[in-house]
């Protein structure tokens, strides 16, 4: 309806809301101002019978509807299309989140469903089917408040205490609108998962089977493509009588609202990488989507498809993990807007789940000790080599220790770090000749059918390497191969790697490792166990290269069978190998020579008892960990001697 028939006609009622946003729509192309739309057509909209709150929404509505590009008809050089044609060309694409074209590719989607003759009656009982049992409760609202620009939102908790077997009994005798006594100024809301029937929050949700998906960047028939093209495993979509669509996507999540809130955020990353940027404030399981069968402003939410795309969320995952599973370039802005949710840490300021640890170390440093050290830390919530670790399950895959010795080893650790049982599995595979792609392979196809697992340690990795560690290519594909377990699983990933031979105090940590460059630089954390000089202690320097974090403070570690403890002791101890003079006193030095100073432990007395200046004492003492001065006294720090 143009904006001068309008004025100048009387909208029956039943039609007040379509021909206002109508007018409103033909106002814009006219170029009226916002200020004269609200003044001349509210006005006549109020003069019809219109309530404020109806002729604020639909004129709101209508002013954030983008207009249609104006094309000249055919027939006529100076006659234009009007707002509500549909224009089936190839024109321009429109902007997708990512700025990619989100099309619906080589294969044409099918059409958009229009909305039934009597989708009043059939609409809401198939939508009640796709989504629920005869059993659930289900929660639905019809209550609305106006807000202060006149838009208007859910008010209250709504009915939350009916069963799906009685509204589809109720659907048989009415129509929707009066099954859920909805109201045309505001539609009707429902809520996507089975509730308890005690409450509308997220802990009344006792099934996580669905989330809602809602985008309106995009115009509708768009949306409706990408969810096709995609195969998107909706059981529900419903047009929500405004410029969105609402998906109602399988999640297949059970009872486990971490497994929900997992398979949501990969959801919405993927369909936002194919350019539909969707809402992620709907991301929650108890969140309200449009109910369909009623009208909102004159305008039906309708129900368009029911059980469309993949059967189920994993029927989609092998959907996608089929195709090239090839991520889309993101625009930064919507990046910026939607950060994606970093991955907890499971070593405190060290490494995430998801990400990648090497443990480096020269032979028989005690390094499996160390990784087995690190798994009774995790599967216990500990501590590992100074680092509070997070509660967790953890797989250890032994590729070298007979299985009886590993065990035993086990047995010893725990001795020293207790944990719960349930919290540790063992997969023992010496003897079995296994590349990492067949370990891979395996590894996640049993993990397919167990309780998810926060960090898995393979160890010693190259066992299950077929290539030349010298080749940066051949280490390039292992570590790919590394990190794709990784991300297949999400479990973090920690592995053991020798040095190369020779003493090492000269290169830098990062270059420790034995073969390819590639090895010291792809991993997300790198920790390295490098010998301290002196024959009197079996100790080690923990270095840590990290990509994540900063870089702690590196701390010197002794092998005290059969566990690595922190000692500050070697705080001061220089790495075998290394340039420069070595300290000639120690700490350690310091400390034995205590037990042989009659009195106080004076500098000059000390300095007298090893036979060297009062100096070098108290350089010594500046550079410990564990000594201070007091007055010319040599004092451990705490106040007594923690090693007798």
């Amino acid at each position: 309806m143009r904006t001068e028939d309008y004025l100048n006609s009387h909208c029956p009622k039943g039609t007040r809301n379509n021909s206002l946003f109508a007018a409103v729509m033909s106002a814009r192309e006219d170029d009226w101002s916002e200020a004269r739309i609200r003044t001349e057509l509210g006005g006549k909209a109020a003069r019809d019978g219109l309530s404020p709150a109806e002729i604020a929404n639909t004129i709101n509505s209508a002013i954030s509807r983008p207009l249609s590009p104006r094309r000249p008809v055919q027939d006529g050089p100076d006659e234009f299309l009007p707002w509500d044609a549909v224009i089936c060309d190839d024109g321009p694409p429109s902007p997708s989140c990512s700025g990619i074209q989100a099309s619906a590719s080589s294969h044409e989607a099918p059409s958009f469903p229009d909305v039934g003759t009597s989708f009043d009656r059939a609409d809401f009982p198939a939508f009640l089917r796709a989504l629920f049992r005869p059993e659930d409760i289900i929660a639905y609202n019809t209550d609305y408040a106006v807000e202060a620009d006149g838009h208007l939102h859910p008010k209250g908790r709504g009915v939350y205490v009916r069963s799906c077997e009685n509204l589809l009994t109720a659907c048989a005798l009415d129509p929707a609108p009066m099954v859920v006594n909805a109201k045309d100024t505001a539609g009707a809301w429902i809520r996507l998962n089975p509730m308890d029937g005690k409450g509308v929050a997220d802990a009344n949700v006792v099934e996580y089977r669905h989330v809602l998906v809602e985008s309106d960047a995009l115009p509708v028939e768009q949306q409706w493509a990408v969810l096709q093209r995609l195969k998107v495993p909706c059981a529900t979509i419903v047009h929500s009588g405004g410029k969105s669509l609402h998906a109602a996507v399988r999640i297949d999540a059970g009872k486990d609202r971490a497994e929900y809130d997992r398979r949501v955020t990969q959801l919405y990353q993927i369909l936002e990488s194919h350019g539909l940027c969707v809402d992620r404030q709907n991301r929650n399981p108890s969140r309200l989507s449009r109910l369909p069968g009623v009208t909102r402003l004159g305008r039906p939410q309708y129900l368009l498809a029911s059980n469309v795309g993949c059967p189920s969320w994993d029927a989609w995952m092998n959907s996608i993990h089929a195709s090239d599973g090839m991520p889309l370039p993101e625009s930064w802005r919507d990046l910026r807007r939607n950060p994606p949710p970093l991955a907890p840490e499971i070593i405190h300021g060290i490494l995430r789940k998801g990400h990648k640890l090497l443990l480096g170390g020269p032979s028989k440093a005690g390094k499996s000790y160390a990784l087995i050290q690190l798994a009774a830390a995790i599967a216990g919530g500990s501590s590992w080599l100074g680092h509070s670790c997070a509660l967790g399950r953890v797989l250890y895959v032994n590729l070298e220790i007979d299985r009886a010795s590993f065990v035993q080893r086990v047995l010893w650790v725990e001795e020293h770090m207790p944990f719960p049982e349930e919290n540790l599995s063992v997969w023992s595979l010496r003897g079995r000749i296994m590349t990492l792609p067949d370990l891979k392979s395996r590894l996640v196809q049993w993990l397919g059918h167990q309780q998810p697992f926060d960090l898995i340690i393979l160890d010693p990795i190259y066992k299950t390497n077929e290539g030349d560690e010298n080749s940066a290519r051949d280490m390039t594909i292992f570590c790919n191969t590394i990190e794709s377990i990784a991300t297949d699983t999400g479990s973090a990933v920690a592995f053991a790697h020798h040095f190369s031979k020779g003493q090492q105090g000269a290169k830098a940590a990062i270059d420790r490792a034995s073969g390819s460059g590639v090895f010291g630089r792809d991993p997300d954390a790198i920790a390295t166990l490098s010998e301290l000089e002196g024959d009197d202690c079996a100790g080690f320097r923990l270095e840590w290269t990290l990509r994540e974090f900063a870089t702690p403070q590196p701390v010197s570690v002794v092998f005290r069978w059969p566990v690595h403890r922190v000692e500050k002791l070697l705080s001061d101890r220089r790495l075998k190998g290394e340039g420069g003079n070595p300290n000639k006193t120690t700490t350690l030095d310091i400390v034995n020579a205590l037990s042989f100073v009659k009195g106080k432990a004076s500098v000059a007395a000390l300095a007298e008892q090893l036979g060297v200046t009062e100096k070098t004492i108290r350089n010594c003492v500046n550079r410990s960990e564990v000594l201070m001065l007091d007055h010319g006294i040599v004092i451990f720090q705490n106040g007594k001697n923690p090693y007798i």
